[in-house]
């Protein structure tokens, strides 16, 4: 009920953030990390100089990353098909250490 949209054409983000009115409009998950060449960091650094720094103290990365491809910015994504956790807290990290996978040592 909450699904969000990430669509790809590419390797190049569409869409981004928005509701989701059905199963096909998630094409991934937004895992959270970034990496910016210089002139996207610049682009970034333009984009939020258009607000208020209150609307940007408040914004998030999904809504930055959406405001951009709205305006023509091209923001490219790198697809990870291994398995990926996300810890936000300490519940997280408690509830994944009982996976043995996390801290297994890989084996040669």
């Amino acid at each position: 009920e909450d699904a969000e949209t990430f669509r790809l054409e590419g390797n190049r983000l569409i869409e981004i953030g928005n509701r989701a009115s059905s199963v096909e409009e998630i094409e991934g998950q937004y895992m959270g990390l970034v990496k910016y060449t210089p002139e996207g960091w610049r682009q970034v650094k333009d984009f939020l100089g258009q607000f208020d720094s209150a609307i940007v103290d408040k914004m998030d990365m999904t809504s930055l990353l959406r405001g951009m491809i709205d305006i023509g910015i091209e923001v490219t994504a790198t697809p990870i098909v291994d398995e990926w956790y996300e810890v936000d807290s300490e519940d997280d990290l408690n509830l994944y250490s009982t996976k043995e996978i996390l801290f297994s040592s890989p084996s040669i």
